[in-house]
């Protein structure tokens, strides 16, 4: 996909997620005086809030860029990489073969 096409896809998503209209309307109206006039309230909050989760996202995006580079270049991190979550998965398959069936109550 390009990245024009990947954008897009972020923006549809996140315009058509519920969380966000219900964090706003469950959230927000704490924060607004009553008696104000209009939609301004909301609106400065707003874009408090989107701006805010957008600088997060691109800095998220960015370490990740990186980190995602720096292990592509670097074959011993990948290595150890592989090593590490093999570990992981191994540990968690004799801790499943360890417990106990629990009773169904």
């Amino acid at each position: 996909m390009s990245r024009w096409q990947v954008y897009r896809q972020g923006i549809v998503t996140n315009v058509l997620n519920p969380k966000i209209a219900i964090f706003f309307l469950a959230f927000l109206p704490q924060f607004v005086d009553p008696q104000a006039d209009g939609a301004w309230p909301f609106l400065f909050l707003g874009v408090l809030f989107v701006t805010g989760a957008t600088v997060w996202c691109l800095a998220i995006a960015f370490f990740a860029s990186s980190a995602t580079q720096t292990i592509r270049e670097n074959s011993k991190i990948s290595l150890w990489l592989e090593r590490i979550s093999g570990g992981v998965y191994i540990a968690l398959g004799l801790n499943l073969l360890r417990s106990k069936l629990q009773p169904v109550s």
